[in-house]
């Protein structure tokens, strides 16, 4: 009884709670289904309607009732698939707290000021009331302070609080408040595509603290042409990376970052390379439509855009982490010999199968590189929605 239970919830996990397509004659829910379905409205359905929502009944080897899938008819996107590397710059919306830490004031006695008092992940907005931006700004402020209290005006969690800290004096008209802080993050991605507004997501994973695993709240962001000038091999145990140059130049400057999210970076491009320019657009493709086996990746590992082969071994369409839907094998001989597999500066190459974008690397396996995780595209594409 027990198996039966088990295997009837698992059966309703392989179902998709909601989906969207663009040609309801060529709807299916996913592989190898042991279900039938039939449209509530089936009439006003084929009829053609876009961007309307309907139900769809599925039924256990076409007899017991399962499911409810909420089916949404939308247009049919097309996007061109990327994968070429940028700099990415992100401008924190504060000063962000990375750590306290013990300082030595004049006496010679260590003082922990911002213990328990300000916490890793706050974002510092304001020094007595006047607003600080960046970590210059917070020195000033403290270094003006003449030993009297500061009233910080933090944001933590999302909402907004003030905080009393006495500085510590540790030398002549020098104060210390003991924070060790950052304003912005700087590194190397791959952007996923660009829609036809000019609009991009990359990296299909949000940008994260290393400290606190938090998502990074940015006030602005900048994408700079970058090259690749080395490859750290994954191996076993040991992630690789890709070692990028990025130029910090407004000649090398070619988009903007608006929103960082669980499913990515996104924003606009301004100033488009010949080689992205000269891309074609492919159809994006539905969760439903993706099938375990063959499909390829897009990215750029040695200074020039490629394809190469890997597996869909597992499509998860429910799946509770939106960044790993899909675990993928990288089998293509080439990318093995340069890379050892999937390695950081990777996240965000497009995936694509049967000539559409069906979603973006995210993640590789620690303990083995050939292996890793992906997103699917139609998640990512809705937070693109969000930019202006």
């Amino acid at each position: 009884m027990g198996l039966l239970v088990f295997a009837w919830f698992s059966l309703i996990q392989l179902i998709p709670d909601r989906i969207q397509i663009s040609d309801p004659s060529k709807l299916t829910l996913g592989q190898n289904l042991p279900v039938s379905y039939q449209w509530k409205d089936e009439e006003e359905v084929f009829a053609g309607g876009t961007s309307d929502t309907y139900k769809l009944n599925c039924r256990f080897l076409g007899i017991i009732p399962v499911k409810s899938v909420t089916v949404q008819v939308v247009d049919e996107q097309q996007v061109i698939p990327a994968g070429t590397t940028a700099g990415i710059l992100l401008e924190m919306d504060g000063v962000y707290v990375v750590d306290t830490s013990e300082i030595e004031d004049v006496s010679g006695k260590f003082q922990d000021p911002a213990s328990h008092i300000v916490k890793p992940g706050d974002y510092i907005k304001a020094v007595n009331k006047t607003a600080v931006s960046t970590k210059e700004d917070l020195s000033k402020a403290v270094a003006s302070c003449k030993g009297e209290d500061l009233i910080l005006t933090l944001v933590r969690n999302g909402e907004q609080m003030d905080c009393k800290i006495k500085p510590v004096k540790t030398g002549e008209d020098d104060y210390k408040i003991g924070l060790w802080v950052k304003d912005d993050l700087a590194g190397v991605g791959t952007i996923t595509y660009i829609d036809e507004q000019g609009r991009f997501g990359a990296l299909g994973h949000g940008i994260s603290s290393s400290e606190t695993q938090q998502l990074i709240s940015l006030s602005s962001g900048k994408l700079y042409q970058s090259d690749i000038v080395a490859v750290n091999k994954g191996k076993k145990g040991t992630p690789g990376e890709l070692v990028g140059m990025i130029y910090y130049t407004s000649d090398n400057y070619f988009g903007n970052i608006q929103y960082n999210s669980q499913a990515g970076i996104f924003g606009r491009l301004e100033n488009a390379s010949d080689e992205l320019a000269d891309m074609e657009a492919i159809p994006v493709a539905y969760k439903q439509e993706i099938e375990t086996g063959p499909a390829q990746i897009q990215c750029n590992v040695d200074g020039e855009i490629q394809k190469y082969d890997i597996e869909i071994e597992e499509v998860n369409i429910n799946s509770k982490n939106k960044n790993k839907s899909m675990l993928i094998h990288v089998t293509d001989e080439r990318l093995l010999n340069k890379t050892g597999g999937i390695v950081q500066g990777m996240s965000g190459s497009p995936i694509i199968q049967n000539g559409k974008l069906i979603g973006a690397v995210t993640h590789v396996m620690v303990n083995d590189p050939t292996e890793g995780y992906g997103i699917f595209a139609e998640t990512m594409l809705e937070e693109t929605e969000k930019c202006a």
